[in-house]
C-alpha cells in the first residue's frame, strides 16, 4: 500500500513554509508554496519525479522560486483562478474548487477556504 510523505522546508526571508508531498511508491510528487530559496527545494526534491508545482496563493514568498523550480523539475504550475486574476499572476492550469492533481497513487483536492 502507498504511503504518503510530506517534508515541511523553510524558506525566503519571511521563513515561509514549503511542501513536498510525495508517493512512497511511485516517487511522484507535488510541491506546495516554493518560496524564494529554490537550491533549498531542490534539494529535497532528489529522486522524485515532481507532477505538479502548487500554490496556495499568489503571494511572492509563496511564489519566488516559481521559475527556478519549473525549470529544474519540468512540472506544470497550478493556482486557483481567481488568486491568479487578482495577483495577476500566470499557471499552466487554473483550479476551481474540487479540482484534483494527480500523483502516484495519490491526488491534491482543491478546497476554497
Amino acid at each position: 500500500m502507498a504511503r504518503l510523505s510530506i517534508q515541511k522546508v523553510h524558506v525566503g526571508e519571511k521563513d515561509t513554509n514549503c511542501y513536498v508531498v510525495a508517493c512512497s511508491d511511485t516517487k511522484e510528487a507535488v510541491v506546495i508554496d516554493p518560496g524564494d530559496d529554490a537550491p533549498k527545494i531542490l534539494g529535497q526534491l532528489r529522486g522524485l519525479t515532481i507532477r505538479w508545482i502548487v500554490f496556495t496563493h499568489a503571494h511572492p514568498g509563496h511564489t519566488g522560486a516559481k521559475e527556478s523550480v519549473k525549470t529544474a523539475t519540468q512540472a506544470p504550475t497550478a493556482m486557483h483562478l481567481a488568486d491568479a486574476t487578482a495577483q495577476l499572476k500566470s499557471a499552466d492550469r487554473y483550479l476551481t474548487a474540487d479540482d484534483t492533481l494527480p500523483f502516484g497513487a495519490f491526488a491534491l483536492e482543491v478546497l476554497p477556504t
